[in-house]
């Protein structure tokens, strides 16, 4: 008797249906690698793929009801140097609503960025830079929690977000604050509250975090040298010299203990104008000597009186 051989078909309808999910898996996936490593290409034109890694810690001085203290010191621990006009660096204290940090010689912002060293303009991989209030009162107390975030502008990317605590610690006198930076040619007087501000537009305040320097420390933009406090310290004309005051060698205008010889009552003696405050002074251009409306008021100026 002749045998017929049934063939099932219907085992083999599973096997060929798997293969055929593996094949499309394997090409949507593909597909999906392709377009994300077009898109990293791209966005990272150099050649190159940095990760970028920053560490805030709390800077130097005391936190007071100034408009110029130092908050945060921020270091660039990883990544690759980057030009300052690409960065924007934003600050919030306490969760409240961030505010712009001008950039290194810029003097538009609540706060400012101080470089730790000039080098035309670019943040360094290793590089702490100081970020300080600029003409506005941020941080009040004895301590405040202060946010930074770092955007790099043109390509749109937040390269960190990072807070610490800012602490007020106070610092030790120097005796280089009080100088001022004087010019040996054209006798022009420059105070540090002046330059501290950002509002000069030739002189930039470096950060203190360099060990570079004996700070204060000054950057001229245009000569690209650094005038500190070091002995024999000179930038073209430019050098830092204690700024002259009367002190005990008034004649008429005081005593030797810095007294009023005028005879009133103290309590009654005029206040300083403070739309005319220490940035302002008479000074000699041949003995460059140099007064303060202060130094007037309380009678260490010399043959110089207050009129009303």
């Amino acid at each position: 008797m002749r045998q017929i051989k049934r063939v099932n078909y219907e085992k083999a309808v599973s096997p060929v249906i798997a293969t055929i999910l593996m094949v499309a898996i394997t090409v949507v996936l593909s597909g999906v690698l392709y377009v994300w490593a077009a898109n990293l290409a791209e966005s990272n034109t150099d050649g190159t793929f940095e990760m970028y890694t920053f560490s805030a810690t709390s800077a130097p001085g005391e936190l007071t009801s100034d408009s110029n203290d130092n908050l945060v010191i921020v270091t660039m621990d990883q990544g690759q140097d980057i030009n300052w006009a690409k960065l924007s660096v934003k600050l919030s204290v306490a969760g409240a609503a961030s505010v712009s940090c001008a950039g290194p010689g810029e003097t538009t912002g609540a706060c400012i960025v101080l470089e730790s060293e000039p080098d035309g303009g670019a943040w360094d991989v290793g590089e702490a830079v100081t970020i300080k209030e600029n003409g506005v009162d941020l941080c009040d107390g004895d301590t405040c929690e202060i946010s930074v975030k770092i955007i790099n502008e043109r390509d749109g990317v937040t390269l960190d977000d990072s807070s610490t605590i800012a602490e007020s610690t106070p610092l030790p006198p120097n005796p280089c604050y009080s100088k001022v930076l004087y010019n040996t040619q054209t006798h022009e007087v420059i105070t540090k509250s002046t330059i501290d501000e950002g509002g000069h537009s030739t002189w930039m305040l470096l950060s203190e975090s360099s060990t570079d320097y004996v700070h204060p420390a000054y950057y001229h933009k245009s000569m690209h040298q650094v005038l500190d406090c070091s002995e024999g310290s000179m930038v073209g004309s430019w050098i830092l010299t204690e700024m002259q005051s009367g002190g005990g060698d008034s004649s008429d205008g005081g005593s030797d203990d810095g007294s009023s010889d005028s005879g009133g009552d103290s309590g009654d003696e005029p206040a300083a104008d403070p739309n005319c405050g220490d940035d302002f002074m008479l000074y000699n251009y041949q003995t460059h000597q140099a007064y303060t409306q202060q130094d007037v008021i309380d009678g260490n100026a010399g043959d110089w009186v207050m009129v009303d």
